[in-house]
């Protein structure tokens, strides 16, 4: 399975995803304040990281921009999330070079059944 670090600053939303990405199997580290990615995935060396598009101080896309920037953060397998699905930010998940994105769906099961895939896809597992 999985060693996962997940960005989110809705600390609600990071808990019940990591518990329910707990219950398949996963190791999952969250990790509420953007400012601390970098510090972060160089303590747990997670094969993929789940990162929210809109959070403050740092959005997803800066946030993205400062992983990709440390040694080896260029191939870590980034999905980036957000409850919003509108092309304005479909397009800016793009410009930031997230290998996926997926919706935040009212329906936590089915948004952790997507991720899920997407892992499976960009891990070859």
């Amino acid at each position: 399975m999985a060693t996962i670090l997940i960005i989110d600053d809705d600390e609600t939303f990071c808990m019940l995803l990591q518990i329910m990405l707990e219950s398949r199997g996963h190791a999952v580290h969250c990790l509420l304040d953007s400012r601390d990615a970098v510090a972060c995935l160089q303590t747990h060396s997670p094969d993929i990281v789940l990162l929210d598009t809109v959070m403050h101080p740092m959005d997803g896309p800066e946030t993205l921009a400062a992983l990709r920037a440390v040694p080896g953060g260029a191939q870590m397998p980034v999905i980036m999330m957000s409850g919003s699905d509108d092309p304005e930010t479909r397009a800016r998940v793009e410009r930031a070079t997230a290998n996926a994105f997926v919706y935040k769906a009212t329906n936590l099961e089915m948004t952790v059944q997507e991720i899920v895939a997407t892992m499976k896809t960009l891990l070859g597992a």
